[in-house]
């Protein structure tokens, strides 16, 4: 075959390229520029809309489609955000909701547009459950609440999220309520107080009485609940009173022995309630040694410091729940002595409650903490003290603890640096008694 002459081949090429160039011109300037096939958008589990609890804070749901999307929103929607709004093809879609805090259910709605235009019948509904009025008191236990024998104001904590009455009611046909009071009406506090009587005169020992209060929110007739408040009079505390006459320790040789040798200090009738000077870790003094004589009939400790401790030790049965104690003493201190003293009582003698804190600020500015009325300012006085503290634990067998905890190895009088001569006792009497 002879080759094609180079004029012939040219004009095989112009009639070529004039054969291609309407498809070319068509392709580029076809507005749309649509993907082949039908246009497709749905949702895969084929939901029209999504329902969440009020208390939810994200959805998600998948769609399918082969095209651009967009949701739009009818309107703002402050408490919702969806992303992404705006894509294409197949993807993953989160809504995220604060909650709701209304008593009615809210919804937002949105329309699907693919590829700009209006998808036919695809409209999203997104609707958020309303608040469920709420109204309890979680920390009384299987719905009773004791009171004290001798009459207490017990707190309830109360959760709600409505506006509520309280009232008392009697539990049984003619039994008596007047002994139990609370505020008439309350608007969504977080705690209810109750004023509760002490047992009357010629009530039965272990005799229960009791009460009911209940609770309502006007505006929801279907809240309404309650909770009983009860009291009986029961036996005395065993173990109490308990009392020291420490004047008598230097004439009782047995007692004075036990206390030189073991610290160890007996009530007057028994064996079974004691004091005792207790050592605490006492950092950076380790080489200073605390000395214990009898001055005066007195107990006393030389050389004590912060961490040390007075303690007493009662053994007690039948202790109620909410019992008042009184614990009534005094303490003198030599002016180089330790004399700042929290009063702290326990019923395990690990945990321990701190009665009436307070600072004491010498002219010089030095800061000491103690508990109120329980100091030495005078090296040559008695310092008398007197609390009043309510034990809330109920202690059916086992100790109640007392102490008072040196605070601070400043001395009576301001000094800061540890001394190695100075006393602290206790004196006179001691007593411990149920009230």
């Amino acid at each position: 075959m002879k080759p094609t002459p180079k004029g012939n081949q040219k004009k095989r090429e112009w009639a070529l390229a004039a054969l291609l160039l309407p498809a070319l011109l068509f392709t580029a300037c076809n507005p749309d520029d649509k993907p082949s096939g039908d246009p497709e958008f749905r949702f895969e589990t084929g939901i029209s809309g999504i329902t969440v609890a009020a208390v939810d804070t994200e959805a998600k749901f998948v769609i399918r489609s082969n095209r651009d999307w967009e949701f739009q929103a009818d309107g703002e929607e402050y408490w919702l955000t969806i992303f992404p709004a705006v894509g294409s093809d197949d993807g993953i879609i989160k809504v995220s909701f604060t909650e709701n805090t209304l008593f009615e259910d809210r919804s937002a709605f949105f329309q699907v547009l693919v590829h700009g235009q209006p998808h036919a019948d695809t409209l999203l509904r997104i609707t958020q459950r309303s608040v469920i009025p709420q109204l309890s008191f979680p920390k009384v236990s299987e719905g009773r609440l004791k009171a004290s024998k001798w009459g207490n104001t017990l707190a309830v904590e109360i959760s709600a999220n409505v506006d509520w009455v309280a009232a008392i009611e009697p539990s049984g046909p003619g039994e008596s309520f007047d002994w139990v009071t609370v505020d008439a009406e309350q608007t969504a506090p977080s705690s209810l107080v109750i004023r509760v009587e002490e047992v009357p005169e010629g009530m039965e020992e272990e005799q229960e009485r009791s009460v009911i209060v209940r609770l309502t929110a006007p505006d929801f007739p279907q809240v309404d609940t309650c909770f009983t408040i009860y009291q009986v009079n029961s036996p005395p505390v065993e173990g109490l009173p308990q009392t020291w006459t420490l004047t008598l320790l230097g004439s009782e040789q047995e007692r004075a022995e036990l206390w030189l040798s073991e610290q160890k200090i007996y009530p007057d009738d028994t064996e079974q309630a004691w004091i005792q000077w207790v050592k605490g870790p006492n950092p950076g003094v380790d080489e200073i040694e605390t000395s214990y004589d009898v001055s005066n009939s007195d107990p006393r400790v030389s050389c004590g410091r912060e961490g040390d401790a007075w303690m007493i030790v009662v053994p007690v049965k039948n202790g109620n729940e909410n019992q008042p104690v009184r614990i009534s003493g005094q303490l003198r201190s030599s002016g180089a002595g330790v004399a700042w003293y929290y009063f702290q009582y326990s019923t395990d003698g690990q945990n321990w409650t701190t009665v009436d804190p307070t600072v004491y600020t010498f002219d010089s500015g030095v800061q000491v903490d103690h508990t109120e009325g329980i100091m030495c300012r005078d090296g040559s006085a008695y310092w008398p003290f007197e609390k009043t503290v309510v034990i809330e634990q109920e202690v059916q067998e086992g100790n109640y603890y007392f102490r008072l905890l040196v605070t601070t190895d400043v001395t009576q009088n301001g000094t800061s640096t540890p001394s190695t001569t100075g006393t602290a006792r206790l004196a006179r009497l001691l007593s411990v008694e149920e009230l």
